[in-house]
């Protein structure tokens, strides 16, 4: 697809005039976004990654196919028509692959503790958290009155980890002036 070219030229009678013609193609700009950023872009069928999110080109003049990816995420495919000297936008939400997230169920008595992972609040029990890295974390649960619990979790890819605790009292100490009732003569 070319722009086309209009051109008046006036030939006298035997005169002879050399034109040349340089057609230029119709082309558009394509931008694709994701969320996270930085996934690869490529057209679909050609393994070639052309870039990463946010990606911004000249596009020639027709539909446009597009494979947006990431690592760990589920692939996103997107199609549109690049028109001339248009600007076509494609954006694509990439989910995590539930194959390579793990999941963390915790519970507590009592229940409505704030659960931590890495110093990083997930939530309140009772809690199911299916979006975590897989690997070795750090596990807090806290709750207003109750003594802190904490240990280290390995969750797997694609596995469920199952985590109960109980959340003992703070112990109260004695009120001080007893001590003294107990001394004397």
């Amino acid at each position: 697809h070319y722009r086309s070219i209009t051109r008046e030229v006036r030939i006298a009678a035997g005169e002879t005039v050399r034109l040349e013609l340089i057609l230029t193609p119709r082309h558009g700009t394509l931008r694709v976004s994701s969320d996270p950023p930085g996934a690869n872009v490529r057209r679909d069928g050609d393994e070639r990654i052309l870039g990463q999110t946010p990606y911004s080109t000249d596009w020639p003049e027709g539909p446009a196919r597009i494979v947006i990816e990431a690592p760990g995420r589920v692939a996103a495919v997107r199609d549109g028509v690049v028109r001339d000297q248009e600007q076509l936008d494609m954006h694509a939400d990439l989910p995590r692959d539930p194959a390579a997230s793990a999941v963390l169920i915790v519970d507590t008595a009592p229940v409505g503790a704030d659960v931590y992972a890495d110093r990083t609040l997930l939530g309140r029990t009772p809690l199911v958290e299916r979006d975590l890295d897989p690997g070795d974390h750090a596990l807090q649960i806290r709750s207003a009155g109750r003594e802190a619990w904490s240990t280290r979790i390995l969750l797997a890819r694609a596995l469920t980890t199952k985590v109960r605790a109980k959340l003992e009292p703070v112990d109260t100490p004695a009120w001080p002036g007893w001590r003294w009732l107990g001394y004397g003569a």
